[in-house]
């Protein structure tokens, strides 16, 4: 694993106003510190295994900082039948976090309506998969019976 370190030294910024009339002078001070970061890089080998795909895909500091074509080298790689539930609830968790390319990424390699991923919540929706995957099933069967309703 490789870390990178950025460090930004903090800085002291005195904003001073003065505005005078004849009886009434104002006067105000500010002060604004930058706080260091750091920032941890991962190297993405060329072909990820599936051991690997599992180790980047539950963590979320790594999906924090792969780009797009990463995010989709691991996520292709993934093999979610063989996670344990405890790997899927990480899964999700450091997904639900990730940048919007990275959650697109995973939900154009997982099929996240499997079951596998039902606390996950969709880029643009508000409410995880088991309740979009529950909606459409009693969208279908009200569909199905209004049909045959009519056909009698």
């Amino acid at each position: 694993m490789t870390t990178t370190t950025s460090t930004v030294p903090p800085t002291t910024v005195v904003q001073t106003t003065t505005t005078s009339s004849t009886s009434t002078t104002t006067s105000s001070t500010s002060t604004t510190t930058t706080v260091a970061q750091t920032t941890t890089t991962v190297p993405i080998p060329p072909t990820v295994t599936p051991e690997q795909a599992t180790a980047f895909a539950t963590n979320p500091e790594v999906l924090a900082t792969v780009t797009a074509e990463q995010a989709t080298e691991i996520f292709d790689a993934l093999d979610v039948d063989t996670l344990t539930d405890d790997q899927l609830v990480e899964l999700v968790a450091a997904v639900q976090d990730a940048p919007p390319t990275v959650r697109a990424a995973f939900e154009e390699e997982i099929d996240i309506f499997s079951g596998a991923t039902d606390t996950y919540v969709p880029l643009g929706s508000t409410v995880p998969v088991s309740t979009r995957r529950a909606l459409i099933v009693i969208t279908t069967i009200s569909a199905v019976a209004a049909v045959a309703v009519r056909r009698k």
